[in-house]
């Protein structure tokens, strides 16, 4: 009976996982291969992006080994302040242990390429930045990017009912309170394209406030909560594991 369970959960999972269109457009995140076997799914997608190794980056992260496998051969051991140019992005996710691991097919010097293991660091987890839609705003149509993270305004800032400042409304107020100079909201999605108001050129972001309210704010005036880089894509993120600020 157990078999039997573990066989259609499997099934479930993987129909559920393959019946999902993620776009990217063809550029990194596009998934190049996915399957699931004995209760593992694996995704690779494609990754191009050159990162630099700092001095500050984990020492994990600088072994380089010929598959990605943990128990496979390290091939060589990347030295600090050097460039690495990435090929893949591959993730594993294990059903029944519920942990996953992901890993980084690299290329140094043009002339050795491996796998360098990220652990559970997975810059696309939930589909990070993929499209999820279109929007006809402002007299212009925006492109919708995904994007879960916390971002910070110092002063009263206008949510509207789309991004744009023409033929859009303001629909609330985001506010300080008495206790917090901050004002610490979680964005949803951000436009691709970029909008310039009174000299500051950035993109729109759709945001949920703590009660639960949604809307669109120009983040040209936004910091990021707690530092990191201003907008969570994959290559900012995986820039961020090699050069630790």
């Amino acid at each position: 009976m157990r078999r039997v369970y573990y066989a259609f959960l499997c099934f479930l999972v993987s129909s559920n996982i393959m019946a999902q269109t993620v776009d990217y457009r063809g550029g990194n995140g596009t998934i190049l291969e996915q399957k699931t076997e004995n209760g593992i799914i694996t995704t690779i997608r494609l990754h191009i992006q050159s990162i630099f190794v700092s001095d500050e980056t984990p020492e994990d992260y600088l072994v380089v080994r010929n598959e990605p496998d943990s128990s496979s051969r390290i091939i060589l051991e990347l030295p600090y302040n050097c460039y690495i140019d990435t090929e893949k992005v591959l993730s594993r996710d294990y059903i029944i242990e519920k942990r996953n691991e992901t890993w980084i097919k690299i290329q140094y010097q043009k002339e050795k390429s491996g796998w360098i293991c990220l652990g559970t660091e997975n810059p696309y987890k939930n589909d990070n930045w993929s499209i999820i839609g279109t929007i006809n705003a402002s007299g212009r149509i925006w492109t919708l990017r995904k994007l879960r993270q916390g971002i910070t305004f110092w002063n009263p800032t206008s949510v509207r009912d789309q991004p744009g400042l023409i033929g859009t409304k303001v629909i609330f107020t985001l506010y300080r309170t008495p206790d917090n100079p901050q004002i610490n909201v979680d964005t949803i999605a951000v436009t691709e394209e970029i909008d310039t108001i009174e000299g500051i050129s950035d993109c729109w972001v759709k945001i949920v406030d703590s009660e639960g309210r949604t809307g669109w704010v120009f983040s040209g005036p936004a910091t990021i909560e707690r530092g990191g880089p201003r907008y969570m894509t994959p290559e900012n993120i995986l820039t961020s594991y090699f050069a630790v600020p």
